[in-house]
């Protein structure tokens, strides 16, 4: 089986282009009613996309040049993921400014709201994705002949 040539690090990178590949089908799926009305809802799929062809094209070369633009696109995704927490759960802060005490209206309770966390699949698919990525010993990574 092709795969038992492979490092380790080439297999994490090769599970967080899976990971890529599940949250953009998960994220298209859970955005489909806010996509038509905010734009920062397509943040998370086109962030998704470009993870997954790039891990795929990593996992395919393991050439160095790759691999760190990889790597820093990771770090970029760990930084969208921690933006996306906030734009999840802005609405949430701004209403315990105004209503610290205050009890919540029943529409409020019916109104759909994001999930607090689910901007935090991005934080961890770029972490591990960072760990798959760091500085490898020469012998792994194949170089320009």
């Amino acid at each position: 089986m092709f795969l038992k040539s492979f490092s380790i690090n080439r297999l994490i990178v090769l599970i967080i282009a899976g990971g890529f590949l599940f949250l953009f089908v998960e994220t298209l799926i859970e955005h489909q009613d806010v996509l038509p009305k905010e734009r920062p809802a397509f943040i998370p799929i086109i962030v998704s996309i470009i993870g997954f062809i790039l891990s795929l094209l990593a996992v395919q070369s393991w050439k160095d040049g790759l691999i760190r633009l990889l790597h820093f696109y990771l770090m970029l995704t760990v930084l969208i993921g921690i933006g996306g927490l906030f734009f999840h759960n802005k609405e949430r802060f701004e209403r315990e400014e105004k209503e610290t005490e205050t009890i919540i209206s029943e529409k409020d309770a019916e109104e759909v709201k994001p999930p607090i966390l689910a901007p935090a699949a991005l934080i961890g698919l770029g972490a591990i994705g960072l760990i798959g990525t760091a500085r490898k010993r020469q012998a792994e990574i194949r170089e320009k002949v």
